[in-house]
């Protein structure tokens, strides 16, 4: 099993670090590949955008004009530095290097340096209106093929000066991503969860020319594309290709879709169309006018390493395209890369060779983001943002990934992630890096296909994973499926908090067995650690579940499905389980038990002098600290309490809203003093209606009041509304107060009822104050507070 050093000590506090800048390091000259490893040296070419192929390429006065013709010429120990600019090309070495002599391509001088995939398109034209046009030759269509060829593209990606335009559709498309606009239909008039049906959307125009157009469905577990068979106002019909009848809308929550893939769809600055059959791209510029600075992705590969062992590509950038390898790579290095717009498509990728027609092991799993494949490959040091698919795959056996910046990603939907690994792969290390802002999974592991079920001695460690799950439902900061063997795996040492909507931390889904999952941390999730998927009669589900701190305020552990000889041992919840029905379940902290953390609502999760955590559980050897008799209990041992999670890159630690609950009770650091003495405090009292950690404080009595201080740059007062609640006064730093009113004719928990203007970074002061007043529907004057959510 892979091991991973432990880090320095830093606080568990979501805070912005200066962070040590690894990644970008300055080369003078030639590189090093940061291995500490002596290499023969061989010649050294030169590659500037002044430069000519016809030079020598042997000194800075006589550059080869593009990197391919370094890459044709240069052998073992050879190396390729590059001078500042962008280059529009595909690199492909020639050769291989050697373990002691590998190939080096690098900048001259630290200079920025960028291989991108994208063309100018010029020549434009009024069409209509803001529209103009241009004539281009890009791809024909929409394209599924798996591991495509360079120029064989799954979709058209436009630029404006380096930053995606989203390509026009139905409804107008949104500026993000990773938040997609979509329309929500309001009922399935025929075919509901069948291939082919037709939707209900009183809101969709009579469009023209939409027939055969695409329509994408979403919210569900993955993306799922079809095609429009008729369309009217307030109605579309369409036709899906054959998978899962469980995905099929509205099931599993697809309940949003959208349309593209029609000229008559632009209708918004900032849009494209591409007419294949005319070969016309069409533009609405953001500004309006003449586009300016449009380029459109040409080609899939920055650097194809297919076939190449033994290459360090260190410090380079590359944009709208992406780094790819295949089984017979070795010896690979991708050093401080700099990586954005890597891959790109617009539909599902369906394969009906493979279970379930494809969507959940093709979905371009293994031909999106960096693609680390054969083995001995590493990318470290690397910020990657912005791709359809993963930020990196790996496959293959001995790769690594290691203290990368990984971010806004798998925006297209699928069963893609910040990191995703392949059955059959062993020896794989994913560790210290920091993923956010993925449409779905965090890292994911999955396959349906079940040759491929066995997944061994590899190591998923020392990770922060969060804002997943922003545009997909039923996953995982950390997710695997399906029937897959981890023996010899595990899953450690990492943070998995702050989805973007309902998710579990870690996700053990239908007959994940023989995994051991220790010294995690999760918080803010529906489920700190999810087993699904099995049956009491199945003896391979031999999980074995040490030392995490699970700080839920829903459930800390959904564990139905552990069996076999599973074990949940020295693990701290500080919500209620959704089962204990391990067949070992022993030494776990549970509620209401408190476990002493130094600072829980300020995310401070190692233990305090005192903790009934300390000592109080039982050695395991291999996983605790200690190896024979008690151990503590929980993600942060004595004498094992200073490691921390994520990269060490700048930009690795992301800024949160930092959640407070209603129980924070007292004077001290995020706390809630409450004022008079008429407060009640309901703590397990959620009932029917889920309120934050389950618990809410109330007052009726006029003048009493709460207050709260906090260093940030806005708060939000979230609420618990009913019958009988009555109207609050709320202010910030004794500035005008705002009336709030509490009354619902429903009873709903955590509730957003207020938020505070942007603030001046520094410290304020939060005052809610009972009014005794209710609107005429209200039967009391209650007021409630469920949690307090600052900004930093």
């Amino acid at each position: 099993m892979n091991s991973a050093p432990k880090p320095g000590p830093t606080p568990l506090r979501r805070r912005l670090l200066a962070g040590v800048t690894s990644g970008t390091l300055c080369v003078l000259g030639l590189a090093t590949a940061g291995t500490g490893t002596a290499h023969a040296v061989g010649t050294t070419y030169y590659v500037a955008t002044t430069g000519s192929d016809s030079n020598s390429g042997t000194s800075p006065a006589a550059p080869f004009l593009t990197i391919s013709t370094c890459a044709a010429v240069a052998v073992a120990g050879d190396s390729c530095l590059i001078e500042g600019g962008s280059y529009p090309e595909t690199v492909v070495p020639a050769n291989s290097g050697t373990a002691s002599a590998p190939i080096t391509f690098a900048p001259y001088n630290g200079q920025q340096v960028t291989v991108t995939g994208a063309d100018p398109v010029t020549g434009w034209s009024p069409y209509q209106g803001s529209i103009y046009r241009a004539p281009a030759v890009l791809a024909p269509g929409y394209d599924a093929t798996e591991t495509p060829a360079d120029g064989d593209l799954a979709a058209n990606q436009i630029f404006q000066n380096g930053t995606m335009l989203p390509e026009a559709q139905y409804p107008a498309p949104g500026g993000n991503p990773m938040h997609p606009a979509t329309a929500a239909f309001s009922s399935i008039t025929s075919g509901s969860g069948t291939q082919s049906g037709a939707l209900a959307d009183s809101k969709v125009p009579a469009l023209p020319s939409v027939n055969g157009a695409v329509i994408d469905f979403t919210g569900g577990w993955t993306l799922v594309s079809g095609t429009v068979t008729a369309s009217s106002s307030g109605s579309v019909s369409y036709s899906l290709p054959s998978s899962d009848s469980s995905i099929y809308p509205p099931n599993s929550g697809n309940t949003s879709y959208r349309l593209l893939g029609s000229l008559s769809l632009l209708t918004a600055p900032g849009e494209w169309f591409y007419d294949a059959t005319g070969k016309q791209l069409y533009v609405w510029a953001p500004g309006g006018g003449v586009p300016s600075g449009i380029t459109a992705k040409k080609r899939n590969y920055a650097f194809d390493l297919r076939g190449r062992s033994d290459i360090t590509v260190t410090g380079i950038g590359v944009t709208a395209s992406t780094v790819i390898t295949d089984n017979s790579s070795t010896g690979i290095l991708l050093n401080a890369i700099t990586g954005s717009y890597l891959s790109h498509f617009e539909t599902q990728q369906y394969d009906p060779t493979l279970p379930f027609g494809g969507v959940y092991d093709a979905a371009h799993r293994a031909d999106t983001g960096i693609i680390l494949d054969g083995s001995g490959n590493t990318i470290r040091n690397s910020v990657l943002e912005y791709s359809a698919g993963n930020g990196v795959a790996l496959n293959g056996n001995d790769n690594t990934a290691s203290n990368n910046l990984i971010h806004d990603v798998a925006y297209g939907g699928t069963y893609t992630s910040g990191v995703t690994l392949f059955g059959l792969s062993t020896g794989q290390l994913v560790t210290h890096n920091t993923i956010y802002s993925t449409a779905r999974d965090g890292i994911n592991v999955n396959t349906n296909v079940p040759a491929d079920e066995a997944f061994h001695g590899n190591r998923i460690s020392y990770n922060d994973v969060s804002d997943y799950g922003t545009v997909q439902r039923d996953l995982g900061g950390i997710y695997t499926c399906c029937n897959i063997d981890w023996s010899g795996s595990r899953i450690d040492h990492n943070t998995v908090h702050d989805p973007s909507g309902t998710a579990n931390g870690i996700y053990l889904d239908n007959g994940t067995y023989d995994v051991q999952v220790d010294h995690n941390i999760t918080w803010g999730n529906n489920n700190g650690l999810h087993a699904n998927g099995t049956t009491a009669t199945t003896s391979k589900t031999n999980d074995l579940i040490y030392n995490n701190t699970f700080a839920e305020t829903t459930y800390s552990m959904g564990t139905a499905h552990l069996f076999g000889n599973s074990v949940v041992e020295n693990n701290i919840d500080t919500a209620a389980n959704g089962s204990t029905s391990a067949p070992v379940y022993r030494d776990n902290i549970d509620p209401p038990t408190n476990p002493g953390f130094v600072n829980r609502w300020g995310l401070d999760f190692h233990l305090a002098a005192g903790s009934p955590a300390l000592g109080a559980g039982v050695a395991v050897p291999g996983v605790t600290v200690n190896s024979t008799g008690a151990a503590d209990i929980g993600a942060y041992e004595s004498g094992d309490n200073a490691w921390t999670s994520g990269c060490t890159l700048t930009g690795c630690h992301p800024v949160y809203p930092l959640s407070i609950d209603d129980s924070a009770i007292g004077t001290t650091a995020d706390t809630i003093d409450y004022l008079g003495s008429g407060w009640a405090h309901c703590a397990a009292c959620s009932g029917t209606v889920p309120l934050w950690n389950n618990s809410n404080s109330y007052d009726d009595t006029t003048g009493a009041s709460l207050s709260f201080t906090f260093t940030g740059t806005a708060i939000q007062y979230h609420a618990v509304t009913d019958t009988e609640h009555g109207i609050a006064s709320v202010s910030v730093d004794g500035g005008p107060a705002t009336l709030v009113d509490l009354y619902a004719a429903t009873r709903k928990g955590d509730v957003d009822v207020w938020n505070s203007k942007p603030l001046a970074e520094g410290t304020h002061t939060l005052t809610i104050t009972v009014t005794g007043t209710k609107n005429a529907a209200s039967t009391g004057t209650y007021v409630t507070l469920d949690r307090l959510v600052v900004s930093p």
